[in-house]
């Protein structure tokens, strides 16, 4: 395997010939680069990785050099030698060259189509072995198959007589069944998170989880307030952490084709049960798709206006749910009831919020004490309280959200 030998460039020199610039005698750029392949710590070097190769090149060169079954390879079978390496110069990510093949289509067609240690390392992190197994299904189904092949056999044989080229279909019909043995069952493409049906959070971000088999290329999320996080927890399995606002989030989550053709769609709602939500650029307690939606600046401070001059400022407005732009939106007690069972304080609530209803028997003086609280709501509808023995004839009642307790 590639690895750290020190660092003496003279440790080097015998298994790696610089091929251009030779009168530099650089070998720093190449040395700390293959320092990574000795990271033992996958974390570390997964970081490492993405910060020094361009994995999903060495993917997909591993990829071919594994399907052709070359030895006396680097690339096909492990051998620690022919192999070009390669710092490209726009952002100094070291590349991965196949070089010397003439002894393809040699290895076992059975075999281990992971058969490097370097290629075993960086396919342990899911996402990468999820873009091995792409590149896999994608030369397979492009060129590495016995219709696309069979032209060149035939072509080759016309140009060679007494060789016959015939054995390497069906090499490569055998080695491709062998890839394929290793792909991952068929999903649907989906949201799992509770089964995708709608589900509440208290934080303000939502982790959702999902299913992609490896026709999807990418999964989007368009319309979402920022673009999410996505990890690939299995070779099929994704999770996305989606900024939530306070109320209901309705998300559509893509998956996107090679050719960046949408293959499906799946959408889920989430009730986000925070006050805070994200982001939110001028930190004024109102997140940004929430003033995008009521064209606010997201640029500027808006908390503590009042556009309709109802008396609730634009931050009361979005912890109620209610319009900011509609003075006739706003949060109100809608009647006060007289029952046998005692006096009933009815108002509407609104998806993801909170409430409490507070008392006090005397105006203006005397504090305001809770009667009862409702935990967030998860759909709008009607809420009561119920005042059970008042034991006095005479009592104010007021709403707030969120809940005081």
């Amino acid at each position: 395997a590639l690895g750290d030998q020190g660092d003496d460039k003279e440790n080097y020199r015998l298994g790696y010939a610089i091929k251009n610039r030779r009168d530099r005698d650089d070998f720093e750029t190449l040395i700390q680069r293959l320092k990574i392949f000795s990271i033992s710590d996958a974390a570390t070097f997964n970081a490492a990785a993405d910060q020094m190769l361009d994995v999903d090149q060495w993917l997909r060169a591993f990829a071919l050099a594994q399907l052709c079954g070359a030895n006396d390879n680097y690339s096909g079978s492990g051998s620690q030698h022919n192999l070009h390496l390669y710092v490209r110069p726009s952002d100094g990510k070291l590349l991965h060259l196949l070089w010397d093949l003439d002894f393809a289509f040699h290895i076992d067609a059975g075999g281990d189509i992971y058969n490097n240690s370097d290629l075993a390392k960086l396919t342990t992190r899911p996402a990468n072995n999820r873009t091995y197994l792409r590149h896999l299904r994608d030369i397979i189904n492009t060129t590495y198959n016995t219709s696309y092949m069979a032209y060149w056999v035939d072509h080759y044989d016309n140009f060679t007589p007494g060789q016959n080229f015939g054995e390497i279909l069906t090499y490569i019909q055998n080695r491709s069944a062998t890839a394929r043995g290793r792909f991952p069952r068929q999903v649907p493409f989906g949201i799992t998170s509770n089964g995708g049906r709608t589900f509440a959070t208290n934080s303000p971000i939502a982790l959702i989880a999902g299913s992609a088999w490896l026709d999807a290329k990418n999964i989007a999320a368009p319309g979402a307030p920022s673009l999410p996080a996505f990890t690939w927890t299995s070779v099929t399995n994704w999770r996305a952490a989606v900024p939530v606002i306070l109320g209901s989030n309705l998300f559509t989550f893509s998956a996107i084709g090679d050719t960046g053709e949408i293959l499906s769609n799946a959408t889920i709602t989430v009730i986000g049960t925070a006050v805070s939500g994200s982001p939110d650029l001028d930190s004024d307690g109102l997140p940004d798709v929430w003033e995008t939606i009521y064209d606010f600046d997201v640029n500027a401070p808006n908390g503590d206006g009042d556009v309709d001059r109802d008396g609730f400022s634009n931050l009361d407005e979005y912890l109620a749910g209610t319009d900011p732009r509609n003075a006739s939106s706003g949060l109100s007690i809608g009647a006060i009831l007289q029952t046998a069972e005692g006096i009933k304080i009815r108002f509407n609530g609104v998806t993801g919020r909170s409430y409490s209803i507070q008392h006090r028997d005397v105006l203006p003086n005397g504090a305001w004490k809770t009667l009862g609280s409702v935990p967030a709501v998860l759909s709008d509808q009607t809420v009561e309280v119920l005042d059970a023995s008042p034991g006095t004839s005479q009592r104010y009642y007021r709403l707030v959200t969120p809940s005081t307790n």
